[in-house]
């Protein structure tokens, strides 16, 4: 991991940790061993991303504050966005049936 951001565990153990310095979602079980390693789409470059994580029961949600997305990851590790065209999407909370998310300025 190089610069991790945040971290969320989903209701079958697994850990997802925001890995930010190296532009991906990683997945790990509990005993540490890798599971995932998914890259975020548009992130790249020396731009460390400040994304956040919350568990969803199907997998996590991801804010992506430059792009103004909040993407919902399944437990295959696919991204489907679920909010588009927030101001700065900064964390993100979910109930599973209702979701929150703060915008900075």
């Amino acid at each position: 991991l190089r610069s991790p951001v945040d971290v969320a565990v989903t209701d079958d153990d697994r850990v997802w940790v925001v890995d930010s310095g190296n532009h991906r979602l990683q997945v790990f079980a509990p005993s540490g061993e890798v599971l995932q390693t998914r890259p975020v789409p548009g992130w790249s470059g020396e731009l460390l991303r400040e994304g956040y994580l919350a568990a969803d029961g199907r997998g996590v949600l991801l804010s992506d504050p430059n792009a103004g997305i909040v993407w919902s990851v399944d437990a295959d590790g696919r991204f489907r966005p679920l909010a588009r065209g927030l101001r700065f999407p900064g964390g993100v909370a979910t109930s599973g049936a209702e979701t929150v998310v703060s915008e900075r300025d």
